[in-house]
């Protein structure tokens, strides 16, 4: 193998190691491979092969983040979270926005799900997150007691219902349609007291003619 074939290998291997560990921690458009790779070639010197990377991987960041700056912003972007202090047991559990024990008031009520101070939470639920009461009492573990209207809001409401009259039964009873009387029936009058009688004298004919039949002969 003459010199120059093993500083092409030399250099082949060199590269192919730093291009290998650059992208197994860093990602590169697939489009900027190639070039990528080809600077890295070109820094490599020809005079000996040596492994180690002549090129800043930092430098070649640096460059190609200002084409995409967006991107890198949103790949370091921090996630936040609530504070452990605020989580219940178990990661996966809901954290209301408020306390479950603070949440109901005289006049208001506290939406878990934003911390909304509000009057009647029905509307609410349906309006901004398509929840019935029942699904936002299981979702929480409310119970069915919890309410879900102001106390002194419901009172007041009561209130002015009976004030209006509603919910309150006339007084007035309804006028009963009167009954046509039936109309009279002829009737044909039928004697079953003959029918009976005749009925009984039928065996008694019978045995009769029996009789004189039985002194004729």
């Amino acid at each position: 193998m003459s010199n120059d074939d093993a500083v092409f290998l030399a250099r082949l291997n060199a590269m192919t190691q730093i291009v290998t560990a650059h992208m197994a921690t860093t990602k590169i458009e697939t489009d900027r491979v190639p070039e990528f790779i080809q600077r890295v070639y070109a820094s490599i010197p020809t005079r000996q092969a040596d492994p180690s990377p002549a090129v800043s991987l930092r430098e070649y960041d640096t460059a190609t983040d200002k084409e995409r700056p967006a991107r890198r912003e949103a790949a370091w972007e921090p996630t936040i979270s609530a504070p452990a202090s605020a989580r219940p047991e178990g990661s996966d559990a809901p954290v209301p926005a408020v306390p479950i024990q603070a949440s109901v008031f005289p006049d208001y009520i506290i939406c878990l799900e934003d911390g909304r101070k509000l009057k009647s939470l029905k509307r609410h639920l349906m309006s901004a997150f398509g929840m019935t009461l029942a699904a936002y009492r299981a979702k929480w573990g409310l119970p069915e007691e919890y309410p879900t209207v102001a106390p002194n809001f419901a009172a007041r409401r009561r209130e002015v219902a009976q004030a209006i009259g509603l919910g309150r039964r006339s007084s007035i009873a309804a006028p009963v349609a009167s009954v046509p009387p039936e109309e009279s029936r002829v009737v044909e009058a039928t004697d079953y007291g003959s029918i009976g009688r005749t009925a009984r004298q039928r065996p008694q004919q019978d045995e009769y003619s029996l009789l004189r039949a039985l002194k004729v002969s």
